[in-house]
C-alpha cells in the first residue's frame, strides 16, 4: 500500500468520525431541546395553576400583625386553626380531641 492510499485511508477515517461527531452532537442537541421544551412546558403547567389557585402565603410579621389586630395569643391562633381544620377539644372524663363530624 502507498502513501497515497495511506492517506486516503487516513482521511475518511477522521471524515468518518467528524461526520458522527456531528451526528453526535445534533442528537444531543436534540435531546436538550426536548428536555428544555418539557421544563418549559411544566412550569407554564405550574404557573397556570397559580394563576387560578395562588397559594396563601403569609410572613410571620403579617400573622403577627394580624394576631395583634384580632387581640389573640399565638394559643389563641394555633387553638382556632386546628378547630377550623375540623379538630374538636373535647373535655369528657379527660382532656382530648376527635375530628368533628360532618
Amino acid at each position: 500500500m502507498g502513501n497515497k492510499e495511506r492517506l486516503k485511508g487516513i482521511l475518511e477515517r477522521q471524515a468518518a468520525a467528524a461526520e458522527q461527531e456531528r451526528l453526535d452532537e445534533a442528537e444531543a442537541s436534540a435531546k436538550v431541546r426536548s428536555v428544555r421544551f418539557e421544563v418549559i412546558q411544566k412550569w407554564q403547567q405550574q404557573r397556570a395553576h397559580l394563576e387560578i389557585a395562588p397559594p396563601l402565603i403569609a410572613d410571620s410579621w403579617a400573622i403577627r400583625a394580624a394576631r395583634g389586630l384580632l387581640d389573640w395569643t399565638v394559643r389563641d391562633l394555633a387553638e382556632r386553626a386546628v378547630e377550623y381544620a375540623g379538630v374538636e377539644f373535647t373535655n369528657g372524663d379527660g382532656p382530648g380531641a376527635r375530628l368533628r363530624t360532618k
